[in-house]
């Protein structure tokens, strides 16, 4: 949270875009970042965020690659969703 709120005010006083723009007053923050502190195991179908725990998953695919971020998305039903960012380090088929 702290890189957006810089971000923020970065581009505010070098870009000149204008003040930041609040979406909620109840409830502002919907997500939250870990970068590269967990770990998933498709075996048991269980992502491992730290001072959380282990928490069920499913998984659509196994895939392979360096693990970068993960952001922990909070639903209006009060569900909470991991997406998950890969870095693949094949290259891209040539059509």
């Amino acid at each position: 949270m702290i890189k957006q709120v810089e971000s923020a005010f970065t581009r505010f006083f070098r870009e000149k875009s204008g003040f930041t723009k609040f979406k909620s007053k109840k409830n502002p923050i919907r997500s939250f970042p870990i970068p590269k502190h967990y770990n998933l195991d498709f075996e048991n179908n269980t992502v491992k965020l730290p001072k959380i725990g282990e928490i069920k998953a499913v998984f659509h695919k196994i895939f392979e690659g360096k693990l970068k971020t993960a952001t922990i998305l909070k639903s209006c039903t009060r569900l909470y969703y991991p997406n998950i960012l890969i870095d693949y380090e094949k290259e891209v088929p040539v059509k």
